[in-house]
Order: C-alpha cells, then structure tokens, then sequence
C-alpha cells in the first residue's frame, strides 16, 4: 500500500476520515496513528452520536497503532480521546 494522505484530527469534534483522504467510500484502506494522541475509530454512514469506537488506535507503534477497512465499508470516522487533544492518522489505500 502506498501512502493515500495524512490527516489530522482533534478532540473537538468527528472527522470523515474518506472525505478528508479523498478516498471514496467503501474503499479498503489502511489507517494508522504516527502520532502521540489516542484516535477512536468508528464506521457509520453518518456523524457517531458517542465518544464509543469499536476500534481504538493507541499512540504507539505496532499493531496497535493501525487498523484495516476492508472494502466495502461505510464512511471512516475518527476523534481524539485523551490529551493532546490533535493527532496525525497517515491514510494508504
């Protein structure tokens, strides 16, 4: 995968992670944190309504700091949790 974008984000609000990148929706990618801040995950056709993700990439590096969309999915959003409160998610397809 070569690198799509990076993209930042900040505890005040969710970001579209797709139409941030530019990448279409339902598009596999690959998303990872090179930053220090905790980012939440959430895939919903709409802005999440909780601070709840089902997928958490912690500000390390390793597995933990990545994760996998699969085609097909529906839009990507992502918020810090935690101070500080901006991090930087790198964007491959």
């Amino acid at each position: 995968m070569a690198i799509f974008t990076n993209v930042t984000v900040s505890n005040d609000t969710w970001y579209d992670i797709n139409t941030l990148s530019g990448a279409a929706v339902g598009t596999g990618l690959l998303i990872q944190n090179i930053s220090t801040g905790n980012v939440i995950l959430v895939e919903s056709a709409t802005m999440p309504v909780t601070d709840n993700g089902p997928i958490l990439l912690n500000a390390t590096q390793g597995d933990s700091a990545k994760a996998t969309i699969e085609a097909g999915s529906l839009k990507m959003w992502a918020k810090v949790v935690g101070s500080p409160s901006k991090a930087v998610l790198a964007v491959y397809n």
